[in-house]
């Protein structure tokens, strides 16, 4: 029996007692070097992204300089939104992850764009509004 067997039978089975199954993959190599993992970086078989309901994503770098900090990323969803980007806190010492609020960038929004410079722009963006508010009052 193949992977992509395999999760397909375990869809039909969690749809047949109503219940989630979570499951984990491995990825490949050219995750390890990825800021931000998506199902191209799943290792063997990428149709079993093709076959689940929700895709997730959370990775961490270990020898950065902030290992405590890693990202989630809902990479596919048929349950609502997907290409949503989370920043999370990872206490391995306790095995707690905390999820922070929704990061203003996506993965389907202009990838590969350095993120502080996005940072610096919805800045100059908002302080615009917020002076021609003033200017109108």
């Amino acid at each position: 029996m193949n992977e992509e067997s395999v999760y397909e039978d375990l869809r039909a089975w969690a749809q047949e007692i109503d219940m989630p199954i979570w499951t984990v993959c491995q990825i490949n190599r050219d995750g390890h070097n990825s800021e931000v993992l998506t199902s191209r970086n799943i290792s063997e078989c990428f149709a079993k992204a093709m076959i689940v309901d929700l895709f997730i994503t959370m990775n961490r770098d270990k020898t950065g300089p902030t290992p405590e900090i890693g990202n989630m990323f809902i990479d596919l969803s048929r349950l609502g939104p997907d290409g949503v980007l989370f920043s999370m806190f990872i206490d391995t010492s306790k095995s707690k992850i905390k999820i922070m609020a929704q990061d203003f960038d996506t993965m389907n929004n202009d990838e590969g764009e350095d993120k502080m410079s996005k940072l610096r722009q919805k800045y100059i963006d908002f302080s615009k509004k917020k002076s021609s508010s003033k200017e109108a009052n």
